[in-house]
């Protein structure tokens, strides 16, 4: 993997299609993200950002969530 293709899922393009790498959350709110999809190898899709990039509606395994931006600048992903 080329680390330098690695960026925060907050940074991501609206309608690109992105691997999740890995993501630095931990405790509850790892757990969150667990339940909703977010492990490794999960392919994600973000579909529309909040006013001021506060969140951001991604689409991952079929449903789309609504995640703070807080959360998204702990996820790693690579565009595919």
């Amino acid at each position: 993997m080329d680390t330098s293709a690695v960026i925060t899922l907050s940074a991501a393009v609206i309608g690109g299609a992105y691997r999740v790498v890995s993501f630095a959350a931990r405790g509850a709110a790892e757990d969150r993200l667990r339940d909703l999809g977010f492990v490794e190898g999960s392919v994600v899709r973000p579909v529309s950002k909040a006013f001021l990039g506060a969140a951001t509606a991604v689409e991952i395994r079929g449903s789309v969530f609504c995640v703070r931006k807080e959360q998204t600048d702990e996820i790693l992903v690579e565009k595919i």
